[in-house]
């Protein structure tokens, strides 16, 4: 069971998804969190549901997915984030989301073979 969630929730949706969490672990059900912050979300809560999520159970994955510009191992915030998120729960990573930049073609390339 997967929950994903952007960080910036507030208290009552980190409880809900505490209660999931608990309920799969309980069931013995495969269970991980997901939180996809954007860029300005702060280190304090993306560990707050660190520490949340193993209180209620220590056999959850948590994976965070940031969006970065350079891989996390050059980004000291995540380095730093990591060993402290490490510390209170032994099932955590960081997997980033690169950037996509959407390149709009031109009338010209969007013509059918056949309208020429």
């Amino acid at each position: 069971m997967q929950v994903t969630m952007d960080g910036s929730e507030g208290a009552p949706a980190v409880e809900r998804v505490c209660t999931s969490i608990d309920i799969a672990a309980r069931k013995q059900v495969a269970h991980a969190v997901v939180i996809v912050p954007d860029a300005s979300l702060g280190d304090a809560p993306l560990l707050r549901i660190v520490e949340q999520v193993h209180e209620v159970s220590e056999a959850s994955q948590v994976v965070v997915h940031p969006v970065e510009d350079r891989s996390p191992e050059q980004d000291r915030r995540w380095v730093h984030w990591l060993e402290r998120a490490m510390a209170v729960h032994g099932d955590v990573r960081i997997l980033p989301r690169w950037p996509l930049k959407m390149r709009v073609p031109n009338d010209q390339e969007t013509r059918n073979a056949h309208s020429g």
